[in-house]
C-alpha cells in the first residue's frame, strides 16, 4: 500500500486567516484612533486594541508570506524574486498614500520630509519622513 503525500487545498486564499488579519489590523487602527482622540479613553480601555493587534497581525503576515512563497523555496534566484514581488506590492501603495497625505493633509510639508518618505529614509538631516 502506497501513502500519497498530503495535497494542498485548491483554494489558497486562506479566508479565515485573512479575516483574522483584518480584525488585527482593525484593532491596531482602533488603538491609534483612540489615542488620537483622547489619552483618557485609551487609559480606561487599554485591552481593546494596540499591542495585541500588532502581534497578531505580524505573526499572521509572516505565515502568509511563507505560505504564498512556498513555490520559491530552493529555486535559484528565489530571494531576488521574493523581494521584487514585495517591492511591487508595497511601494506603489506607500507612494500613493504619501502623495495623498502631501496633497490633502500636509500640503506645507518640506521637500526633505516628502523625499524622506518616498525613498524610505528614516531621517534626512533634521527632518522626519511623513509616513
Amino acid at each position: 500500500m502506497e501513502v500519497s503525500p498530503a495535497r494542498r487545498p485548491e483554494s489558497s486564499s486562506l479566508v479565515s486567516i485573512q479575516a483574522l488579519r483584518a480584525i488585527a489590523a482593525l484593532l491596531v487602527f482602533w488603538g491609534h484612533a483612540i489615542n488620537a482622540v483622547t489619552a483618557q479613553v485609551a487609559a480606561e480601555f487599554p485591552h481593546l486594541y494596540g499591542p495585541f493587534g500588532v502581534d497578531i497581525f505580524f505573526v499572521i503576515s509572516g505565515f502568509v508570506m511563507v505560505y504564498s512563497s512556498e513555490s520559491l523555496f530552493g529555486r535559484p534566484g528565489a530571494p531576488s524574486k521574493f523581494f521584487a514581488r514585495r517591492i511591487a506590492r508595497i511601494v506603489p501603495l506607500y507612494w500613493a498614500a504619501t502623495a495623498i497625505l502631501v496633497w490633502f493633509v500636509v500640503p506645507y510639508a518640506s521637500t526633505k520630509a516628502v523625499l524622506g518618505s518616498l525613498f524610505f529614509a528614516p531621517h534626512i538631516p533634521s527632518e522626519a519622513p511623513l509616513l
